[in-house]
């Protein structure tokens, strides 16, 4: 999408009309179609809360990305945040929390953890960290030295200030445990760079709230049960229009993507 008119007739055709827009990562490479999305959807919603995605923190580099202006991930983020300022309906999530009505959200984006991927899929932990080299996130970010340590435990810093203010949703990029993966892709090592564990997280969680996450192209739902507490996890319920087969029905989407209290 080049212009502010495919944007505003993406959102026409593919977004939801409802009060509230929840855009849990990855709203564009381009830091420029980044902001005029959200520029074109406040108009339309009462209220947008987003994360930042992996792709929301690539940056110009060889022969990529060349329309991005930035080379330093840290940079772009920085100027969308200030851009984003602008906005009085628009709230991004990044190791915060805000208020929806008597509701209360808080998300960041989250990130994969290696020691959980190499328990899902049985593979060393080095191993997987030598095939993250050559994965979309380390190729194309220049982030924190591109130290997935360093990226992890920062992420979870910011979880941990977010989960401690009891919100009724949360929301993140990255999966908060393993589920919802399409059989086609269950064997793939690559499911270790989308997933981490929260286990220590959803036991803190309220009952009756909700983990919203992204990522993946596919759509997933799943309730656990916590001891007394029933807690609704939701990846990407939306799903990509672009990506499915045959007739995309907004409606049936807009069902599943709903989310009353």
């Amino acid at each position: 999408m080049e212009n502010r008119t495919e944007l505003s007739s993406f959102i026409d055709r593919m977004l939801p009309v409802c009060d509230v827009l929840c855009v849990a990562g990855d709203t564009a490479d381009n830091p420029k179609i980044f902001i005029d999305f959200y520029r074109l959807a406040s108009q339309r919603y009462k209220q947008i809360f987003l994360t930042f995605g992996n792709h929301d923190l690539t940056v110009k580099h060889d022969n990529f990305f060349l329309q991005n202006p930035f080379t330093q991930t840290l940079e772009k983020l920085g100027w969308i945040k200030e851009k984003l300022s602008e906005l009085p309906n628009v709230t991004l999530l990044d190791g915060t929390t805000a208020k929806i009505g008597k509701l209360r959200i808080g998300g960041c984006m989250g990130f994969n953890d290696f020691s959980v991927g190499s328990k899902t899929w049985p593979q060393p932990k080095q191993w997987l960290l030598k095939q993250w080299q050559y994965w979309y996130d380390n190729v194309h970010w220049r982030y924190m030295n591109n130290n997935p340590d360093v990226i992890l435990k920062d992420e979870m810093q910011k979880l941990e200030t977010v989960v401690s203010q009891k919100p009724d949703i949360i929301m993140t990029h990255f999966i908060p445990t393993a589920f919802g993966i399409p059989r086609k892709y269950e064997d793939e090592f690559s499911n270790a760079f989308f997933y981490f564990d929260a286990d220590k997280y959803l036991t803190r969680m309220k009952n009756k709230s909700i983990w919203l996450a992204g990522h993946t192209h596919d759509t997933g739902k799943k309730v656990i049960n916590i001891n007394t507490k029933k807690i609704t996890m939701l990846i990407n319920p939306v799903g990509y229009p672009m990506e499915i087969h045959g007739r995309y029905n907004l409606e049936e989407r807009k069902k599943a993507a709903l989310i009353s209290f």
